[in-house]
């Protein structure tokens, strides 16, 4: 409780809805917005409508070369970039396939809550810097593709589709695959290897703060079934997840963070939750999990208890100093979490 308001404590990203008297005046003042680059949303509707598919052979045009430099998703001459859409799942998926001259692995991204493939920029260059292909995708309701925004009726649909994106690097790539999540992202692979039934076998699984459940997780479920019937959604009010705080305005200023919280989406998790405690564990799964101790956005000493006892054979390296999102720190911390995630999907696949 927070000046006579209620706060309810969203499992997204960093991300905190506050609820109550006096709403409007809370986010008016906490949800201000830096200045977002003049032409970038309409770049951004012109490639929603555009979209061209993945492996169709053509130019990036000036609104994929617009999207690509603002969210630093640009490249060497050397490294191969695909970008375009792929029917998965019954949704319009956005997707990215990097690939590095002579790659060893190819590392599939699944991405946070309210996150997409932009936010990933530190990791994706520090995995073609070591010989990995790199696949990322924007989930639905996510990023640009299609699908209600930062909503999900069944948590099902989202491993659905990442099982899809697997299945496409199987027919098209034979490199070992190293499966590599962020927070709901985690959720969705956790969901694929107990209890979707796995179509390709990743030879590492890397974690970064790993979302079971999310920080005030009681007080959360139980604003969700007292107001979720007449409130769809509420404001989202961000929080400071990461130590850069470059970072933090970046986020604030970007169209494609969603600016609400579906109440749905919070019944859909804690469906999924219901669900994986019944899930077999799967020992034999390597599995290494980066998680900082200064996390406010997931219940991480559950989280890491219960993925311990679900998949035996995984490690975890704390970084005392880290927030919720590792990959997007301050340079000096950010470096060492990336030094530590390259090495751990190297592990993977080794030669």
């Amino acid at each position: 409780m927070s000046g006579g308001v209620p706060e309810y404590l969203g499992a997204g990203d960093g991300v905190r809805v506050v609820v109550g008297i006096g709403l409007v005046g809370i986010c008016a003042s906490s949800c201000s917005q830096p200045t977002v680059p003049t032409n970038l949303e309409s770049y951004l509707l012109d490639i929603r409508d555009g979209l061209r598919p993945l492996r169709a052979e053509a130019e990036f045009t000036e609104s994929d070369r617009a999207y690509v430099a603002h969210y630093g998703l640009g490249q060497a001459d050397d490294v191969a970039h695909r970008f375009g859409y792929c029917e998965r799942g019954g949704f319009r998926i956005a997707q990215h396939w990097f690939e590095p001259p002579s790659p060893k692995r190819v590392v599939v991204i699944s991405h946070g809550y309210y996150d997409h493939a932009g936010t990933w920029r530190h990791a994706i260059r520090a995995l073609l810097a070591a010989d990995c292909s790199v696949v990322v995708y924007d989930h639905p309701g996510h990023g640009l593709s299609g699908g209600d925004r930062a909503a999900i009726g069944d948590f099902r649909q989202y491993s659905e589709v990442f099982g899809e994106v697997l299945e496409d690097c199987r027919q098209h790539c034979k490199l070992p695959v190293v499966l590599l999540g962020h927070s709901m992202g985690c959720a969705v692979i956790t969901d694929y290897l107990l209890g979707s039934g796995r179509n390709v076998e990743p030879v590492q699984t890397v974690f970064l703060a790993p979302l079971v459940r999310p920080a005030l997780w009681g007080p959360s479920k139980f604003l969700q079934s007292a107001v979720g019937w007449a409130v769809p959604s509420v404001p989202r009010v961000f929080t400071e997840n990461s130590s850069d705080p470059d970072y933090l305005e970046f986020v604030k200023a970007d169209p494609l963070h969603h600016r609400r919280v579906p109440l749905a989406w919070t019944g859909a998790l804690s469906a999924w939750q219901q669900r994986v405690e019944a899930f077999a564990p799967a020992p034999g799964t390597p599995m290494r999990i980066l998680q900082g101790g200064r996390d406010a956005t997931v219940a991480w000493r559950y989280n890491l208890g219960f993925l311990g006892r679900k998949f035996p054979e995984a490690s975890v390296r704390m970084f005392d100093a880290g927030r919720h999102q590792l990959l997007n720190e301050a340079e000096e911390l950010r470096s060492e979490v990336l030094s530590e995630l390259v090495g751990a999907v190297c592990a993977g696949g080794a030669d």
